[in-house]
């Protein structure tokens, strides 16, 4: 699903949201998995709100409902990466986006291996 609102709360803002869900089937029993599946029963979002013309905020999400079988409960039991932004647009050729990447889930899980390994990005653009 993919929606678009414009003014929002002031002129000239607006408000993108975007949600998709995967899921794979395996189709033969059995069969070893060499690695974990990252989207094998997953919802994926995008939130981004943009205002003035130069600022945005965003918000990109990655939960996995199902582990290959083993439900998971709730929230605070699945497995998760989050990733808040803000982006700022001073010019036309200039963009500055300051982000963090926070992997969560059980150590078995595919977000779960990178738990240890959140991260922050800092970004200075200059195009031309």
């Amino acid at each position: 699903a993919d929606r678009l609102w414009y003014d929002v709360v002031t002129e000239r803002d607006e408000l993108h949201c975007i949600f998709a869900y995967t899921y794979e089937d395996v189709l033969r029993e059995g069969q070893d998995i060499e690695f974990p599946r990252p989207f094998f029963n997953t919802v994926l979002g995008r939130l981004r709100y943009t205002f003035h013309d130069v600022h945005e905020l965003a918000l990109d999400f990655t939960y996995t409902v199902d582990r290959g079988g083993r439900r998971v409960p709730s929230l605070s039991g699945g497995d998760v990466y989050l990733e808040p932004s803000y982006t700022w647009r001073p010019t036309a050729q200039w963009t500055v986006r300051a982000s963090i990447g926070v992997a969560e889930g059980p150590r078995d899980s595919f977000w779960g291996t990178f738990t240890e390994n959140d991260r922050v990005l800092v970004e200075v653009k200059w195009s031309f």
